[in-house]
């Protein structure tokens, strides 16, 4: 048996995807200055500084800010990957 409320009028998908639909935000032009903002190249780090890595914590660049030597980069053989 199910533990769910049945609804008595429940929404079909297309009204729900109307819903949806009329709650986004408006559309924001390219050429506007929240994507002038943050350069291309930049674009990576502020996304993970969006849901919270600190970009002083990881990486090569903070090791050697520490005085750690750098690690040594071991390549992988032909066509094996990170799950190997």
């Amino acid at each position: 048996q199910h533990c769910q409320k049945q609804q008595k009028n429940p929404i079909t998908d297309e009204e729900q995807f109307q819903r949806d639909m009329s709650s986004l935000p408006e559309d924001v032009p390219v050429d506007s200055d929240a994507y002038q903002k943050v350069p291309i190249a930049e674009f990576g780090a502020a996304l993970l500084r969006g849901m919270g890595w600190k970009g002083d914590e990881y990486g090569p660049s903070s090791s050697t800010k520490k005085g750690a030597k750098n690690a040594e980069v071991v390549p992988r053989p032909h066509r094996l990957g990170l799950g190997a």
